[in-house]
This record gives C-alpha cells, sequence and structure tokens, in this order.
C-alpha cells in the first residue's frame, strides 16, 4: 500500500489532471487479446514485437482525469501473467 501512495505522489506531481498519460506494457503475444480488452476503447495502439516474437510491447495515451485513475488501470493489468508494466 506505502508503494501505491507513494506512485501516486509521483504522478501527482508529474502531472496536471486531466492529461494525457502514456501506458506501455510488455506482453507475452498470448495475452495481448486481454490487455486489450482490459483497456477497453483505445483508439490507437502502438505494437512492437520482440525479436524472440515471444512478446509485444503496447503504448497507448490514455486521457485520465486523476492519478486514481492511471492507478486503477494498472490494478486491472496486475494479474495478467507476463505482463510488464513499464
Amino acid at each position: 500500500m506505502h508503494d501505491i501512495k507513494q506512485f501516486q505522489a509521483l504522478l501527482d506531481q508529474q502531472h496536471s489532471w486531466p492529461c494525457d498519460y502514456r501506458f506501455t506494457f510488455i506482453v507475452p503475444v498470448t495475452q495481448v487479446k486481454e490487455v486489450l480488452d482490459r483497456l477497453g476503447a483505445v483508439k490507437e495502439v502502438e505494437r512492437k514485437e520482440s525479436t524472440s516474437g515471444k512478446f509485444i510491447s503496447i503504448g497507448v495515451s490514455l486521457n485520465m482525469q486523476s492519478s486514481t485513475e492511471v492507478i486503477a488501470i494498472y490494478e486491472k493489468m496486475k494479474d495478467i501473467s507476463g505482463i510488464v508494466p513499464l
């Protein structure tokens, strides 16, 4: 819980809400659909496949109203097997 509060404080220091926030996740190829489903309707998704072909980097910019919304997105993703948030 302490780490989340620190992260939220850092987000609030670095951003003026609302703003576009960039999310980037490294995802096993088999989990891409799950990540995109959890993100919902996203206009633009940047994808970059790893050289091994086993992972994909997914990047999206979403308009967030607060640091609480940013944390909620990360919380939605945390139980996806093999995901690495950047």
